[in-house]
């Protein structure tokens, strides 16, 4: 920048108060910056902003950056003032006195100042007294024309033109852009107006739909409805003439305005008689569409009946032509047309993205379920379906979907299948010849002739009872006539000490497993009908006999399971924790060895020996009662069973014995891992056995698993509740607890 150019700062002060129309101020500031910034006479401007101005934001702004050129964006109300903001952005008034005063004490610095808001002649005027040139706005002016003006004048200063040729583009932009706008600025100049008695009276006009205004100014009387003809000079009543002529439709076409420019001309006529002449003319036109335009705001089109009589009058009054009428009522028409195909189309596109995010919602919920596992079973799947369902999907929406995410999946599942098959075909009679042997040392340790002898020792354990209770609260009303009545519930945990026997099984290196004695007896299988979120798969429920026997005190550790099979397949990490990851076979071959070295037939426990450990003589959905806290188990506290709260969701399992026992002094019975049992997979109880024993097909794979886990929904933790998997699977949270048929001593 050359040091002899003078730099002149340009201030551009916005305001658009809460309560107020929006306007497009963001985008007239970035225009006239950009506008400047490319401009070749850039270097000879600076650009200086503020929004959000309020009254006394102006002689700051003007002392902090000593601006030659101020330009205010936002709304006019004529009389009453410019718009600002307050302290809270509400609208604040400040009027042309105010503002004239304000910059009479800036004369010698400000060259110009555009104000570029509604009505705001009357301001121009009042502060042309002070400064060389200012424009203001003689009526209502929309933001697409105040930004067109802002433009046009910014390009010509940024090009080296004056003031008044800037004024002038800024004009022609506005008509080159086909808006019936660009006579509405006007220019003021001190040498014009000073000493003058300024007229502040608006001009009456129809605002346009984007008016920056915020209380339109109604005209006049003497406007609309003049008492005494008017004598006028020759030359504007034959311009009026010819004005009238052309505007009998309402309307003065381009071609039209080149005629009357020329007879301007020709007449000798200034721009402000020739635009006094036009918007007399057109002024009846103009107040019958604002308020034509009002009602359909009001009420919608087509108008109601009152409404058109009520137009009719206003037509007749001011002999408006039928064809006028008709172009406003299809153009009416038109954009309620527009309107309502705008409504049908944002409804189609809000449809397709909700469709769209639904789609979305079913990939994340089906990505999830496979990172979990694949193939997806049985309860999964059904989830799946019914989430698809809840979303509003059809088969064939999901189907893409599926097919790219299960495709992959299922190509790595069959080869894995297909080398696992190879190598079962290879051990299956060696497992065949396995379980009969398994079989017959179970049917002889059923056999009372000969027990093993086991000496007992008592333990004492803690354990606990959870109880709903409703409370009703009962609130007098207003001068005690009437009471209102809450109710809510709690669960209170009523903890106490219990006692059984047991033995230490030594596994060696010091390690060592826990065997509780349980008692013989018989129990009800199963749920009853209104048990809260049971299956059939629980059904009926029927009467088993269950023999004494021992079973673990927790699910096997990995510190137990290290000792007998020498390695630790768990994700969790941790020798006390419960051991996971363990297929059916794994468990079997535990049991086997643990005998092998002890002397002991160890084994699964039957799925009816399962269920009457973990009631331990209860009827309850859970051994402590009809619901489930996270204080008594290990489960996804996300969701909540009966009346029962929400609590703590751990993601992983937790050491053995962090939860009390039941009344049978085992513990971890609901929650932290599945345990495997010896069954098969039967989906209900129709010929089941009674008498406690496994119920065994050697042709079905599908092995079932009791207890819940902890990342399963609390219902699944129920003592009735029953699934299944193929003995070959392992997975996160598949464990299982060992049971010995034994005789004590006495």
């Amino acid at each position: 920048m050359s040091a002899e150019t003078p730099v002149k700062t340009i201030l551009v002060l916005s305001a658009n108060p809460r309560g107020t129309r929006p306007l497009r101020l963001d985008e007239e500031i970035r225009e006239i910056e950009q506008g400047l910034q490319r401009s070749k006479k850039r270097e000879s401007f600076a650009f200086k902003s503020g929004q959000a101005v309020r009254d006394f934001d102006i002689h700051r702004s003007i002392l902090d950056h000593d601006p030659q050129i101020i330009h205010f964006s936002g709304h006019g109300t004529g009389e009453q003032g410019l718009v600002f903001e307050d302290n809270i952005g509400q609208q604040k008034l400040v009027d042309a006195e105010a503002l004239a005063g304000l910059f009479e004490l800036f004369a010698l610095q400000i060259e110009c100042v555009v104000l570029n808001a509604c009505y705001s002649k009357i301001q121009a005027k009042a502060i042309a007294q002070h400064i060389d040139y200012v424009i203001g706005m003689s009526k209502e002016i929309g933001d697409a024309a105040a930004i067109k003006f802002a433009v046009g004048f910014y390009d010509a200063l940024g090009a080296g033109r004056d003031v008044e040729f800037s004024y002038k583009l800024g004009c022609r932009v506005i008509r080159m852009a086909g808006i019936p706008e660009h006579l509405t600025p006007q220019l003021f100049r001190k040498k014009d107006y000073s000493g003058e008695n300024i007229d502040t009276t608006p001009l009456p006009t129809s605002p346009p739909q984007d008016a920056r205004n915020t209380t339109v100014i109604s005209p006049p009387a003497s406007a609309t409805t003049p008492l005494v003809p008017r004598q006028e000079e020759p030359n504007i009543a034959q311009y009026r003439q010819k004005v009238e002529e052309f505007a009998s439709d309402g309307v003065i076409s381009d071609i039209e305005s080149l005629i009357l420019n020329h007879l301007q001309n020709q007449l000798r006529l200034t721009d402000e008689q020739a635009r006094g002449v036009r918007e007399e003319v057109l002024e009846p036109y103009e107040i019958y569409k604002q308020q034509f335009e009002k009602k359909v705001a009001e009420q919608g089109y087509p108008l109601r009946e009152k409404a058109q009589a009520e137009l009719k009058k206003l037509q007749n009054y001011y002999k408006i032509k039928d064809e006028y009428i008709n172009l406003v009522n299809q153009e009416a028409e038109k954009q309620e047309a527009e309107k309502l195909r705008g409504q049908e189309e944002s409804r189609r596109i809000q449809a397709q993205q909700e469709h769209e995010n639904n789609l979305r919602r079913y990939e994340q919920e089906l990505s999830k379920a496979l990172k979990a596992g694949y193939p997806l079973n049985e309860f999964v799947r059904n989830g799946l379906k019914n989430f698809q369902q809840s979303l509003g999907l059809t088969n064939e929406d999901v189907a893409p979907i599926e097919q790219r995410l299960l495709a992959p999946k299922q190509t790595e599942y069959e080869r894995q299948q297909q080398e696992v098959e190879r190598l079962r075909q290879q051990k299956l009679e060696q497992q065949r010849l396995e379980y009969q042997r398994q079989q017959a040392e179970l049917q002889r340790q059923r056999e009372p002739k000969s027990p093993s002898i086991i000496q007992t020792q008592p333990f004492e354990f803690e354990t606990a009872t959870l109880t709903v209770k409703t409370i009703t609260e009962k609130r007098p009303r207003l001068f005690g006539f009437l009471e209102d009545t809450s109710t809510s519930t709690s669960c209170d945990i009523t903890r106490s000490r219990g006692r059984a026997e047991s033995f230490k099984e030594d596994l060696g290196n010091g390690v060592f497993l826990e065997m509780v004695e349980i008692p013989g007896g018989s129990f009800l299988m199963g749920s009853p009908e209104n048990e809260l979120e049971r299956s059939d798969y629980e059904s009926p429920q029927h009467k088993v006999n269950i023999k004494p026997f021992f079973m673990g005190k927790f699910p096997v550790t990995q510190e137990q399971y290290q000792a007998i099979m020498g390695e630790n397949p768990s994700h969790f990490q941790g020798k006390n924790k419960p051991v996971e990851r363990v297929r059916w076979d794994n468990a079997v071959d535990f049991c086997g060895r643990i005998s092998k070295r002890t002397g002991k037939t160890y084994r699964l426990p039957s799925e009816a020996e399962w269920e009457y450990a973990c009631r331990a003589g209860t009827r309850t959905p859970f051994h402590f009662g009809e619901t489930i806290t996270t204080d008594l188990a290990n489960y996804d506290g996300n969701y909540t069973y009966g009346s029962g709260p929400k609590g703590k969701y751990l993601e992983q399992t937790t050491d053995v014995g962090s939860f009390p026992a039941n009344t049978f002094g085992l513990y971890d019975i609901h929650g932290n891992v599945w345990e495997w049992c010896q069954d098969s997979w039967h989906k209900n109880y129709q010929g089941a056995p009674n008498n406690g024993s496994a119920w065994n097909d050697n042709e079905n794979n599908y092995r079932l698993l009791r207890g819940g886990s902890w990342r399963h929904l609390p219902r699944i933790c129920r003592s009735a509740f029953r699934a299944w998997y193929e003995r070959g699977n392992s997975d996160v949270n598949f464990g299982f607890r060992v049971v010995v048929a034994c005789s004590r001593a006495s």
